[in-house]
């Protein structure tokens, strides 16, 4: 999740170090869940997804997150 004081952080230094470790970035202020996905060439794709959509982490495909219950 950003935080306000290191958002600028969270999305410029540790965004690869987020993506290496498979961790969604959760924006508040953007309602929208951000996801970078190595594909087979070794190449980051992101994932993003806004409210009110459905949220399938890369990681754990069955799992459905609501982004609508979760940014209400």
């Amino acid at each position: 999740m950003l935080s306000e004081r290191t958002a600028r952080r969270d999305l410029i230094v540790k965004r690869r170090l987020y993506a290496d470790l498979r961790i969604p970035i959760v924006n508040r202020e953007r309602r929208a869940i951000d996801e970078l996905v190595l594909d087979p060439d070794g190449h980051h794709d992101e994932r993003h997804i806004p409210a009110p959509g459905v949220f399938h982490p890369a990681l754990f495909a069955d799992l459905a997150i609501d982004l609508a219950d979760l940014f209400a």
